[in-house]
């Protein structure tokens, strides 16, 4: 049966915003999309007041395979429509959808259920490597509109390891990297042999490699469109959320904003509820310059310019009352002088010796059981100063880190400051780094969030980041998955209400 335009949810909507709206008659006259053709002469008509004709029938005088309306096409009409909803976001070039761009296996079909359309909605926001104490350091007017208007916690505490990729998908599981099997940025897993790379495309986009549910799905599943421009576990197969973008450092950090404010301008229907998106440029500048170096403030200050274009544009959003804006790094940065570089090679012999992350963590695969893990951790103890090795099932519990052999037979915990490698080809150097133990305060992250159930202008004690998931499922309306380590009512002093 062929379906009219209009027959779907949302196609009525974006019609009668393009009725209302005359200047969209010529940017969908531009839109290379050939597939929303139909569609798209109904708008153009609606919008020059023409309505002659009625509907049109997508897919007529087509060949038989491109017949029906195709998710797809309509997902770019959509796109063309909104994207003149924000008059301060720069105009966008012709509409081109790919694959990645609108995810036909997620759980909702890109539809929001009934319940959720007057939901309000979270934008999450990465910065990568951004230390909480950056926020007192500098002049960063941006970020305090968001303060003054919201929440801020007295540094966040980031889990162990503290690294990029299992704190990312920590904030959005609610569990601990020990619980969840990112439990660093490169490991081995004993069971199957393979290793965990965040350089390695088919790894990071294998689903099997990710326990937990990240907050996306905990949304898709209950019928809520979810949306991410970059984030850790939302490119793996079978955790995709409707909209998703295969990590790529080289799209401009505008376009990356531009993209958040397009999906909050779509209609209501299929309007992302969550959104999730990441910029690494500060931990880049923090690693290469080091956290306290006048080379690091550019970034800062590019940091801060973005967040004040993504503030303004949600102020210009109707609705822009109902959108929370939370703005996160997963751990912080500070600097390791080459002189405290350390190599386990003067102490042990390697042979044997499988290595996941070095540096500020040591992760070491033993081959030899238990007895010479047990050996090798006393003269590693004994010949080394500046770290700490355990037995991964010795690590302070604390850490949550004992349960994954993910994490290897050996666990090196440096001291601050201090870098831990193999041998000497890993040259010392001066520099930023991040990894160390979480109770360190130079690895507080950042946690500013601002909407309509916060405070306004407030500081909360500093909190553990596993209880950000269950938190923004709370302001979502959503339940979290069963078996999490966060608890929502670590945050409730956030709250107007308490919660």
């Amino acid at each position: 049966m062929k379906q009219r335009c209009g027959s779907r949810p949302g196609d009525l909507r974006a019609l009668a915003w393009a009725e209302r709206h005359g200047e969209v008659a010529e940017r969908l006259e531009r839109a290379e999309v050939s597939a929303v053709a139909p569609c798209r002469d109904e708008a153009i008509r609606r919008a020059r007041g023409g309505r002659e004709g009625g509907p049109t029938v997508p897919g007529e005088g087509l060949p038989g395979a491109r017949r029906g309306w195709c998710r797809r096409a309509r997902a770019a009409l959509l796109a063309v429509l909104s994207a003149l909803v924000l008059g301060g976001v720069a105009a966008a070039g012709p509409a081109r959808l790919t694959a990645q761009e609108t995810g036909s296996a997620s759980p909702t079909g890109g539809v929001n259920a009934a319940r959720w359309l007057d939901a309000p909605y979270v934008v999450l926001v990465s910065f990568d490597g951004f230390a909480d104490r950056y926020l007192d350091a500098h002049d960063l007017p941006n970020f305090g509109r968001v303060l003054e208007r919201g929440v801020r916690a007295q540094g966040m505490i980031p889990s162990f390891p503290t690294k990029t990729f299992p704190n990312h998908y920590t904030l959005v599981t609610g569990l601990y990297p020990g619980h969840h099997g990112i439990v660093a940025n490169t490991f081995m897993d004993p069971a199957t042999g393979r290793t965990y790379r965040i350089s390695d495309r088919a790894a990071v986009e294998d689903g099997g490699w990710y326990g937990g549910e990240p907050l996306w799905m905990t949304a898709e599943r209950q019928g809520m469109v979810a949306a991410s421009f970059f984030w850790v576990g939302s490119e793996a197969e079978g955790l995709r959320p409707t909209h998703w973008r295969r990590f790529d450092g080289s799209v401009p950090e505008d376009a990356r904003v531009d993209q958040v404010l397009e999906w909050l301008a779509a209609p209501a229907a299929e309007r992302p509820h969550l959104i999730t998106t990441y910029f690494e440029l500060v931990d880049d500048a923090g690693h290469r310059y080091g956290p306290d170096s006048p080379d690091l403030v550019p970034a800062l200050r590019e940091a801060d310019r973005l967040v004040g274009r993504l503030l303004d544009g949600i102020d210009r959003l109707p609705y822009g009352d109902r959108v929370y804006l939370v703005l996160v790094s997963d751990h912080g940065m500070d600097q390791h002088p080459a002189a405290r570089t350390v190599y386990m090679e003067d102490a042990v012999d390697l042979s044997g010796l499988r290595f996941g992350n070095t540096g500020e963590v040591v992760n070491v695969y033993v081959t030899g059981g238990r007895a010479r893990a047990r050996a090798l951790r006393d003269r590693l103890n004994t010949g080394l100063e500046g770290v700490r090795f355990y037995l991964r099932e010795e690590t302070p519990a604390r850490f949550h880190y004992r349960a994954d052999p993910r994490a290897g037979d050996l666990v090196g915990v440096p001291d601050p400051h201090v870098m831990v490698f193999p041998t000497r080809d890993r040259a010392a150097r001066d520099g930023g780094g991040h990894g160390w133990d979480p109770e360190y305060q130079g690895m507080r992250a950042l946690f500013v969030a601002a909407g309509p159930r916060l405070k306004a202008g407030a500081t909360i004690p500093a909190f553990q980041n596993v209880h950000v998931y269950p938190f923004l499922a709370e302001l979502l309306g959503l339940t979290p998955a069963p078996g999490i380590d966060g608890d929502a009512r670590v945050l409730k002093g956030a709250l107007r209400d308490g919660g």
